[in-house]
């Protein structure tokens, strides 16, 4: 899992939804294997350069690790472009996926990531709707919304061997 961070909810939860698919699919879960991110870097609206992350998760792919479960979209593009200019493969030695895809690459020489896409539009109107009821005094209790998303198959990831 590359780019953990403490800091952020969103993080977290998609750690824990990385273990738990780990441990449901009989895969070992190595904690060593796990790279963590600053705040700084998961709130980054473009790709960015995590010199150490970056330069631990290409150490344990040359040492083995063959695919990587990113916090984010961008955290994934970031961990890609990196991965590509230090020589890899992609998806052939290494398969990197992302979470919540909300745009296209803005260069068309990049990769698709192969990622989840959220409804945005929707995630939006659902927060704003339980605003509304809690400044009203109408739903004061504490809520988990969940909303219909899908996997875009990209470029980043290759099929069973």
């Amino acid at each position: 899992f590359f780019g953990l961070c403490p800091g952020m909810s969103w993080s977290r939860s998609r750690y824990a939804g990385f273990i738990d698919a780990t441990v449901q699919h009989g895969r070992e879960f190595l904690p060593k294997d796990v790279i963590g991110i600053t705040l700084a870097e998961a709130m980054a609206e473009q790709e960015f350069h995590a010199g150490t992350a970056m330069s631990r998760a290409a150490e344990l792919s040359r040492d083995g690790v063959d695919a990587w479960v990113c916090s984010s979209e961008i955290t994934a593009r970031s961990l890609y472009e990196y991965f590509s200019q230090a020589g890899f493969n992609i998806p052939n030695e290494i398969g990197i996926v992302g979470f919540h895809s909300q745009r296209p690459p803005d260069r068309p020489s990049s990769a698709i990531l192969t990622s989840t896409v959220a409804p945005s539009a929707e995630l939006g109107a659902s927060a704003l709707r339980r605003l509304v009821h809690r400044i009203e005094g109408t739903d004061t209790y504490r809520r988990i919304i969940l909303l219909p998303c899908s996997l875009r198959q990209g470029t980043t990831t290759r099929g069973k061997r």
